[in-house]
């Protein structure tokens, strides 16, 4: 957990967690820690690791001048990357496979996933997703890249009618049987170019 903290590195580490088999479903499956929790912070990277076996991989929430590069997560049950209140970030050359999955009544897996409204009333902004290969291989199937603000229409919430802003999606190959392969909801200023999605039977 990085909390209230800037200007924080964490590179070139190896994480393995204890997670087996798919939550929800199989019997003897064991739920895995989360790996990486990071939460009122500026200007953290995290970038050349090795994260495996956990029930979330990266989580971030109020954070500016986030950088996630170049990191191998596999194996999660979960999300692999995921956010709340997310600005000026950048995850790029990430490779993500093999989930093993979660059962819908658990948790919705996903790959990466930013969502407006925690910490209260933050947006997502300024983000760049760029050059990742996310791919279900051997794994189970989940959703791609979902960025969303689901208190957009909820009456009388901070965030009603609010956008995300600059959401700028390039360059990355998603390999996976699920309908959301990159899926953007109350988004404003977005680019979508030169994404290769691929459905995997």
């Amino acid at each position: 957990r990085i909390l209230d903290s800037s200007n924080i590195e964490v590179v070139g580490i190896s994480m393995y967690g204890n997670g087996t088999g798919v939550v929800g479903i199989d019997d003897d499956a064991v739920k895995g820690e989360n790996a990486v929790y990071i939460a009122s912070g500026e200007d953290i990277v995290f970038n050349h690791n090795d994260v495996s076996g956990y029930f979330h991989g990266i989580g971030a929430a109020g954070v500016t001048g986030l950088e996630v590069v170049g990191n191998d997560i596999y194996e999660m049950q979960g999300d692999g990357i995921r956010g709340g209140g997310v600005q000026d970030a950048l995850i790029a050359d990430n490779y993500l496979r093999d989930f093993t999955g979660s059962a819908n009544s658990v948790n919705h897996a996903d790959m990466i996933q930013l969502w407006a409204g925690y910490p209260e009333g933050v947006i997502n902004k300024d983000i760049e997703i760029s050059g990742n290969i996310l791919d279900s291989g051997s794994g189970d199937a989940t959703q791609g890249i979902l960025i969303q603000n689901e208190r957009f229409r909820k009456e009388g919430d901070p965030l009603e009618g609010v956008y995300n802003e600059n959401i700028y999606i390039h360059e990355n190959v998603i390999h996976n049987a699920q309908g959301h392969g990159i899926t953007l909801q109350a988004v404003d200023n977005a680019v979508v170019v030169i994404n290769t999605v691929l459905w995997y039977e």
